[in-house]
């Protein structure tokens, strides 16, 4: 039905487009917590760093080859 290039390319869509919904979500939540000063911006920071090595491992893990494989016993 779908190509694993395909599906590969959906779910790294997939991956990115929830990265970016988590980044607008931290940040409007940040913002109503500390006000609209630089510290919403700065509380941010770990919560970036995780999210990003977050999806960097997700799409490592994702482009790893699925093939079902057979044992030599």
């Amino acid at each position: 039905m779908i190509s694993l290039d395909m599906l590969w390319l959906v779910q790294v869509l997939l991956v990115l487009v929830g990265h970016v919904y988590s980044l607008w979500v931290a940040q409007r939540t940040s913002v109503r917590l500390f006000g609209s000063s630089k510290l919403p911006l700065r509380s941010q920071v770990p919560m970036l760093l995780g999210m990003i090595a977050f999806s960097v491992f997700s799409l490592w893990l994702l482009k790893q080859p699925m093939e079902m494989r057979t044992s030599a016993m």
